[in-house]
């Protein structure tokens, strides 16, 4: 019954908009893009007989992969960039001990 309403229409007419920007009827006729998949999205639909039930129309929302991948990047940049400031940091610390040892050692160095 839904998916003959859909029928004869281009992806992106067939596709409703909510109000949170989903795409909603992508088990019927609309397909998501690349970067979503479709989810169950049951909303109430009345019938011929005039009874109402609920239909999964669908909704496009991120893929999982998408997901998965997206948080694997944020974790490595985040791991990424604490070992960058650690080793930054410690090389500092290196520097200034090496100039300590420098003038230490020319400290010793001179005779009174």
């Amino acid at each position: 019954a839904l998916e003959t309403e859909f029928r004869g229409q281009s992806a992106e007419e067939s596709c409703y908009r909510e109000l949170s920007n989903y795409a909603v009827g992508c088990k019927a006729s609309c397909r998501c893009s690349w970067s979503q998949q479709c989810y169950p999205h049951r909303i109430p639909f009345k019938n011929d007989d005039g009874d109402v039930e609920d239909v999964d129309v669908g909704l496009c929302s991120i893929s999982v992969a998408l997901a998965v991948f997206t948080s694997f990047g944020i974790l490595v940049l985040v791991i990424g960039s604490i070992v960058a400031t650690r080793m930054g940091l410690q090389w500092n610390l290196d520097e200034e001990r090496l100039q300590h040892i420098k003038v230490v050692k020319k400290a010793k160095s001179v005779k009174f």
